[in-house]
């Protein structure tokens, strides 16, 4: 009778035997986390950084006057007085035309401010009369230098039409770096906004100081800012000031309507998304890892399962060791791959986040539900898989389990039957097609993992190529400076999933073929022809899958420039046509080569010894 402590040193012994079959699985669970889990922590991890804009005061409803003389002095003593605000502005803004362009003035008591405050970045306040503070240029508005005079013909009734800029702020209610609508009548052109700047009102004359259209309210709320019960409360103040102001006075806005806090929010969703569709592919390529390497260390291990059935040992004892191989493999691979993805992504990510909006500190969340959904699913997946292979081999007889098993009987394929094809290719490109549809399995793990290789690392290029189309562009000018360093991180990881199936593949495909290269070296093979003869069904596929992908990769690269919001299939460059395909094929090419030490290792008098 075996001893529980004699076959749990089995189980080591696999796993030092094993350690490349194990630690690719490892790998590739880690790659699939890596992405996985650092997508689903952008939306707690980013959003943590947008949203400690608002630790300052903001108006959590901005509260506009449709009437051309603004607010009522009783006006704005019953809105100010509404149930619960702590605070309140008052102030004037208009958007004022200047040639082709048009600019936003605020005229307000700029110090005295209770919320959305202008943060000064340098420089100091206007204190009189013909001093301005300009908000800080983005994409579409113009960044002035402080001392410099700029000319409004159309301020002339305000007071001087010459003001001179005393300092650059910034503001929470303008958080990111795209168009602002100019709010004119009708327009339907789309006219934005060239610059923002603010007023000291107190140096107005004393009849312009009265003229309010627009009040900020301030509550003390306990609920976080965005959360489901905040909304609900603001809601219900909103509700409260449109009982005082009537319905088509006045239009109220709350904190989500926010321009700014709109783009955010749908960036992140997107990005939600996209972090619950990418789990499928690895689900599916982790499950075929899984099948395919714990189908042959179980082959390879037939005589070690026989004896020690015969021994004593329960079957259940050694379907646990495989199951305790494949599912710490898949456990230490999650555990890197999450917290490497949470903690890296987050930073990847950060430029290009932050060339869209003003965003502050990184502020890394551990949690990410699509991370955890998706080391779960694999966990489950991978266990599940490793059952079914194991009880497949533990439902044979220890008799049965000691005899090699029998090679499959040879077929015809399809391409056999086209005799003026078939007849004009030599006996190695034969053997390849002949082996391809033998071992069908390895085909497929290999020809999918093509695919989605090809497909991200297009994603990638496809990625640059819209980013370098839209340099000119208000919105993305500067995201494509960052957007270089994310194409290349998505083409890297594609790479290395490559590098790790392949690698995986080639080494069971040297394993597999031991007898057939023993015996091509003793025949006279040259170590090169051993090696296209191993290698060259890989090299097939790595070419067939990657120029399949292709029009798989345009039809999703639409997809996503669509959900994404901006970029097209046209804007696609030639050469990412040819370097998709091309560093796929090189990277399998590189493996390759790199295992050529395998089949010289080959001893021919030992891998051709019959199983008795």
């Amino acid at each position: 009778m075996v001893g529980s402590w004699t076959f749990t040193k089995t189980f080591w012994r696999t796993l030092f035997t094993q350690k490349g079959r194990y630690l690719g699985s490892v790998f590739i669970t880690l790659l699939s986390l890596f992405l996985t889990a650092g997508l689903g922590s952008l939306g707690p991890s980013l959003g943590n950084s947008f949203l400690s804009n608002y630790n300052e005061p903001v108006p959590d409803l901005i509260v506009k006057s449709k009437a051309a003389t603004g607010f009522t002095a009783d006006q704005i003593q019953s809105i100010t007085s509404v149930n619960g605000a702590v605070s309140s502005d008052s102030l004037m803004s208009i958007d004022s035309q200047e040639g082709d362009e048009y600019y936003r003035f605020y005229f307000v008591n700029i110090q005295q401010m209770n919320s959305a405050k202008p943060t000064l970045l340098e420089g100091t306040y206007p204190k009189s009369r013909g001093e301005i503070l300009a908000l800080e240029g983005n994409n579409t508005r113009k960044a002035p230098l402080i001392g410099e005079t700029l000319n409004f013909s159309g301020l002339s009734f305000f007071g001087p039409s010459s003001l001179t800029v005393t300092g650059i702020a910034r503001s929470n209610l303008y958080l990111h770096h795209g168009k602002n609508l100019a709010n004119i009548e009708n327009n339907i052109d789309n006219k934005i906004v060239s610059g923002i700047y603010f007023v000291e009102a107190s140096t107005m004359p004393a009849f312009l100081q009265n003229w309010k259209n627009e009040i900020y309210l301030h509550f003390n709320t306990s609920n976080a800012y965005f959360s489901h019960e905040y909304k609900t409360e603001m809601e219900q103040k909103k509700a409260d000031v449109r009982a005082i102001i009537g319905e088509n006075d006045a239009a109220i806005l709350t904190l989500e309507e926010n321009e700014s806090y709109i783009l955010y929010k749908s960036y992140q969703e997107k990005v939600t998304i996209l972090s619950y569709l990418i789990p499928f592919f690895f689900l599916l390529l982790c499950a075929l890892v899984n099948s395919t390497t714990i189908n042959r260390l179980m082959k390879d291990e037939r005589g070690q399962i026989a004896t020690c059935v015969s021994q004593g040992v329960q079957r259940k004892k050694i379907l646990g060791k495989y199951l305790w191989f494949s599912f710490t493999a898949v456990l230490i691979g999650a555990a890197i791959g999450y917290f490497a993805g949470v903690h890296a992504l987050p930073w990847i990510i950060y430029p290009a986040y932050n060339a869209v909006f003003t965003m502050g500190p990184v502020t890394i969340s551990l949690l990410s539900v699509a991370g955890i959904v998706t080391a779960v699913s694999l966990i489950a997946v991978s266990l599940l898989v490793t059952l079914v292979t194991a009880l497949r081999y533990l439902g044979e007889s220890p008799a049965d389990l000691l005899k090699e098993p029998a090679p499959k009987a040879g077929k015809k394929i399809l391409l056999e039957r086209v005799g003026f094809i078939w007849n004009h290719l030599s006996f190695s490109v034969k053997s390849m097609f002949r082996n391809l549809f033998r071992l069908k399995k390895n085909f497929f793990l290999t020809f999918v993992s093509v695919i989605g290789s090809t497909l991200l690392v297009f994603l990638g290029f496809g990625l640059l190529n819209v980013s370098s189309g839209l340099l000119d562009d208000d919105l993305f000018a500067t995201v494509a400076s960052s957007m270089g360093f994310i194409s290349t991180v998505i083409v890297i990881l594609a790479a290395a999933m490559t590098v790790a199936v392949v690698y995986l593949l080639a080494n069971m495909n040297i394993e597999d073929r031991k007898r057939e290269l023993a015996t091509l070296k003793v025949l006279g093979y040259s170590e090169k022809e051993c090696n296209l003869y191993c290698f060259r069904e890989i090299i097939f596929v790595a070419v067939l899958g990657s120029l399949i992908s292709l029009p798989i990769d345009l039809y999703v690269c639409d997809w996503v420039f669509t959900f994404l919001g901006f970029g097209s299939i046209s804007q696609i460059q030639w050469w990412t046509y040819v370097a998709s395909p091309v560093i796929v094929i090189v990277s399998a090419v590189v493996v390759d080569f790199f295992l050529r030490h395998r089949i010289k290792a080959i001893d021919t008098t030992t891998s051709l010894k019959s199983v008795e």
